[in-house]
């Protein structure tokens, strides 16, 4: 309510301090207006449809299909994207009547005009000033320090998982391990380097730590876990499924962030 009275108040303003994932969607019914918005970068998924059949927005692929109840047509250019990068570009789908919606933008829908529009409200913009190299990279540890330690304490049940890589410890190390105490959760092989590595970063940062073991039991399960991973994101991830066996654990520990 809070935000859907600051969009009202000053819409402009108000998505550009908006920061985090999000994706809202509002409807004036004064002026029959639906408006979807998406966060800076996108980060949650929003699939619209817009063809004779009417507007229609969702965040399950499968969903617009089953709404507009014909047969899907192949995006080749997607599925071509998908398999050479590993990901699709710009709005593309699977599916060649539903686009994704962009990042930081807003779709409109007009019902009396029976028409759609889409504005960015925001886009990076260069620096007006010429930075040396370092002081480019201490604005951008700032910076990340700054949105790693907001985001981390205003998320109760915070989980972490904890590698011996560089991106993971990075992070913890920019928690504010006196104010929220993660959960440190790693998995991989059974006396692994990144078990070790991870269970003594763990212990650095006084946080408690957890090992799941990836033992014979995730390879006999692989292709459950492959069909899960498609069903969940309607076949546009790419991944190894690594993660799939790590979801009990994360709901056993109360994690609801991650």
């Amino acid at each position: 309510s809070g935000v859907l009275a600051a969009l009202e108040e000053d819409a402009d303003r108000t998505l550009q301090r908006l920061q985090g994932r999000f994706a809202l969607a509002v409807w004036d019914s004064g002026r029959r207006l639906l408006a979807v918005y998406t966060d800076k970068f996108a980060s949650l998924p929003v699939y619209v449809s817009d063809n004779e059949l009417g507007f229609a927005f969702s965040t399950s692929i499968r969903a617009l299909q089953r709404l507009s109840g014909r047969e899907s047509q192949v995006n080749r250019a997607g599925l071509a994207q998908f398999f050479t990068f590993g990901h699709l570009w710009n709005d593309d789908t699977f599916d060649a009547s539903i686009r994704a919606a962009w990042s930081g933008t807003v779709t409109r829908f007009h019902v009396d005009r029976n028409a759609s529009e889409v504005e960015t409200y925001w886009r990076p913009s260069p620096s007006q000033t010429r930075l040396s190299q370092q002081e480019s990279l201490r604005g951008l540890t700032e910076q990340l320090c700054h949105s790693v330690r907001e985001q981390s304490t205003s998320t109760g049940k915070l989980g972490i998982a904890l590698s011996g890589g560089l991106d993971a410890r990075t992070m913890l190390a920019m928690v504010d391990t006196d104010s929220v105490r993660p959960q440190c959760v790693s998995l991989g092989m059974k006396g692994s380097l990144d078990q070790r590595s991870s269970r003594r970063l763990a212990e650095l940062a006084g946080c408690p730590f957890h090992s799941l073991v990836l033992g014979d039991g995730f390879l006999e399960r692989f292709r459950e876990h492959l069909t899960r991973m498609v069903q969940l994101t309607d076949g546009h991830y790419l991944d190894q499924c690594i993660v799939m066996p790590t979801f009990p654990l994360y709901q056993s520990l109360g994690i609801t962030a991650l």
